[in-house]
């Protein structure tokens, strides 16, 4: 096993605040940060892994303002009724 920590101290405050504390967001921003990571040949998580994995995972919604179904497509493609 591993035996230093694989994110920094700030690395895991940016995934509490980012996911809100809810698990299923902070398992989601920690996995995409250890693959930034693992891009950027890092031996540890950073901060700015989590942002970088925040901005791919929590994307703006792309329906239209005033669509009845925006708050149900996170980030998904969706035709608005008209």
């Amino acid at each position: 096993g591993v035996k230093t920590n694989l994110f920094e101290d700030n690395a895991i405050t940016a995934v509490h605040q980012g996911s809100g504390g809810i698990l299923r967001k902070a398992n989601h921003l920690a996995r995409g940060a250890l693959v930034a990571a693992a891009k950027d040949q890092s031996m540890t998580v950073t901060d700015d892994n989590v942002r970088l994995a925040s901005t791919e995972i929590f994307k703006p919604l792309k329906t239209e303002p005033g669509c009845p179904a925006r708050s149900k497509h996170l980030g998904k493609k969706h035709a608005c009724p008209k």
